[in-house]
């Protein structure tokens, strides 16, 4: 409520954008216990922003006052921790006993393939095909999140945590009958169990893939491939954390030869 219930479109110049902003990052939810996450601030920004750029395509205002603000007035996009789980706590995970075999069948196939959690859970049987040699087997699947088709050869530490086939059951993860949460905390208790500090979701399985393909020395546009990014920018992160964890494991000899 801004107290201009008649406001016309050209009255919304600069300064009312900011105030906007200033609106959003104090608004408060269920009864003020709550307020917006940077993450919301940016998408309700976002979304006046492309609204103004329309009224601007459609003669109704000479120019989107959203342009006239400086990148650090906007909401700034949190560079998450994208969390991975290093070859040695692979094994360690492998090694460990779940309390949902599925979930750690599903889990590792990710690792292996890259993967989303619903990409995951709508595979089907039907989707895995043989290549020309006669001896790869790939995935070609229509991304959920995308709808971009992924083609991602399956190797065979990635077949090795695949169910078995069953007769007249196309889908491949179809004992997977839990809801989405619980195999976040059934994931928790995995990962406790064999030691692994670090907050592992489902979806860390996905950064675990690139990293690890990264750091066995794949190409990041072969990489991008088989995660099915749009761009090569957004595959560009792990290489990023791939390198500060290189330089991580090199700084440990400063000293020591001392």
């Amino acid at each position: 409520h801004i107290g201009k219930p008649d406001l016309s479109l050209k009255e919304v110049d600069k300064e009312f954008c900011k105030g906007f902003i200033a609106f959003l990052k104090t608004c408060t939810f269920n009864d003020g216990k709550k307020t917006l996450s940077c993450t919301t601030c940016r998408i309700f920004v976002n979304r006046f922003g492309s609204a103004l750029a329309k009224a601007v395509r459609e003669g109704l205002i000479e120019h989107n006052p959203f342009t006239l603000l400086e990148a650090k007035e906007k909401p700034q996009k949190l560079v998450a921790d994208r969390e991975f789980l290093t070859i040695e706590e692979v094994k360690k995970v492998m090694n460990t006993p779940c309390r949902y075999e599925i979930v750690k069948k599903a889990f590792l196939f990710s690792c292996f393939t890259g993967l989303r959690y619903s990409d995951m859970k709508a595979l089907n049987w039907s989707e895995i095909h043989s290549a020309a040699d006669g001896k790869t087997e790939y995935i070609d699947h229509i991304q959920i999140k995308t709808k971009d088709r992924v083609t991602i050869p399956l190797s065979e530490e990635a077949k090795r945590w695949m169910p078995e086939r069953i007769e007249d059951v196309d889908n491949i993860f179809h004992q997977l009958t839990i809801t989405h949460t619980t195999v976040e905390v059934v994931l928790k208790e995995w990962m406790e169990a064999a030691g692994i500090q670090k907050h592992i979701t489902y979806h860390c399985s996905r950064h675990t893939t690139a990293t690890l393909a990264i750091s066995a020395g794949a190409d990041i546009s072969s990489v991008k491939e088989v995660l099915g990014h749009s761009s090569v920018t957004s595959t560009e992160v792990y290489a990023k954390v791939n390198l500060e964890k290189k330089i991580e494991a090199v700084s440990l000899f400063d000293g020591v030869f001392l």
